[in-house]
């Protein structure tokens, strides 16, 4: 993940405006000594983190305002030597510094927005918890694939540091110089963008990102429009101006997923810290989170599906900013409906309508 000035960005949004983004999760099954090397790196990109982040709050504190215009390049070029940012792969630790630059410029536009229309005012962008695991990403030029008895590999560096210091650490092996992981069959490699690890409740994730060609659908008709109205027990409701019968997506299951990690949640943290975590508490939630996506997808994909069949176009979503924070429904239903990821849905459903070429709007 390189800088790149304002021409090169509008001329990338120009060859890729008929194209839309695809991404594998991948699961990683890792050995004792494979986890402690990829969690090593992204510790050191969350001390990174925290260090770009202080940095740019105390500057934030002392001038009351920052270059958010050239924000990622001088964090790129400021921190070449900074003990974390030579742990890590140079494009790994690029791609931190431009996470960082993003959140501050999301800063700058919430307060921009805040002095323009009095919204609420923001705060500066925080740190990550001492010690954990943030996210790095390798650009598809830094990726290399081989194949070994059929079955294909990819490969990313460590960075030259890290490759010095890990060196008598990892005897007998190449650790310390890249890890090898198993590319999974539903990546065109050939389309791969970039590779993500990520890590959540400690288990490593790998995001393979691709862009595809859009898959437009000829027969699609922009004056055709589905309103969708969300819900708790019905879950979506969903209404099209064709004339055709409408339909409903149940919501007591969801309900159901998250009633009972409610549950365990509370029976493990009975008699606990407020602040309490364990093992059984990570997989309990995690088990949860992989519920209510494939629940989320399956909606979403059960909507567009109904798109593509009846030739609608235009997709109508009722959503009104804010609306989990203004509830007052009584202390259960709250509850239930904070737990529901509308947004999820909706950039799910935002996903789909690129990749077949229709739209969505929000209202």
């Amino acid at each position: 993940m390189t800088f790149k000035s304002k021409e090169k960005k509008e001329q990338d949004k120009e060859k890729n405006k008929n194209t839309y983004v695809s991404t594998v999760v991948q699961h990683l099954k890792l050995s004792s000594l494979g986890y402690a090397v990829v969690s090593d790196i992204l510790e050191h990109a969350n001390s990174l983190y925290n260090t770009l982040t202080y940095n740019l709050r105390q500057g934030f504190f002392v001038y009351n305002t920052l270059n958010f215009q050239s924000i990622a390049y001088d964090l790129q070029t400021d921190f070449k030597e900074n003990y974390h940012y030579k742990m890590l792969q140079s494009q790994a630790a690029q791609s931190v510094c431009h996470k960082v630059a993003e959140n501050f410029k999301s800063f700058k536009q919430l307060l921009d927005k805040h002095y323009i229309d009095g919204s609420k005012k923001p705060k500066l962008p925080g740190y990550r918890i001492p010690g954990g695991m943030f996210e790095v990403t390798y650009p598809a030029s830094s990726v290399k694939i081989g194949v070994e008895h059929g079955i294909r590999f990819a490969s990313v560096s460590t960075g030259l540091l890290f490759k010095k210091r890990h060196k008598e650490d990892v005897v007998g092996t190449h650790l310390n110089e890249y890890i090898k992981f198993r590319v999974p069959d539903a990546v065109d490699i050939t389309t791969l963008v970039e590779l993500t690890i990520t890590s959540k409740h400690g288990e490593i994730y790998l995001h393979w990102v691709c862009r595809k060609i859009q898959e437009t659908v000829a027969t699609l008709d922009k004056s055709n429009v589905l309103g969708i109205d969300i819900g708790l027990n019905n879950f979506v409701t969903c209404i099209p101006n064709t004339g055709e019968q409408g339909f409903i997506i149940n919501g007591r299951p969801l309900k159901a997923i998250n009633r009972f990690y409610n549950k365990t949640v509370s029976k493990l943290k009975k008699g606990k810290d407020e602040n309490f975590w364990s093992g059984s508490l990570a997989r309990a939630t995690q088990t949860r989170n992989n519920q209510v996506r494939d629940f989320l997808k399956k909606s979403a994909r059960t909507i567009i599906n109904k798109c593509l069949d009846s030739g609608i176009g235009k997709i109508v979503f009722g959503w009104n900013e804010g609306i989990k924070n203004e509830i007052d429904n009584g202390r259960v239903n709250n509850q239930n409906f904070v737990q529901v990821p509308f947004t999820t849905l909706r950039d799910t459903l935002k996903y789909l309508c690129e990749r077949y070429g229709a739209r969505i709007c929000s209202c």
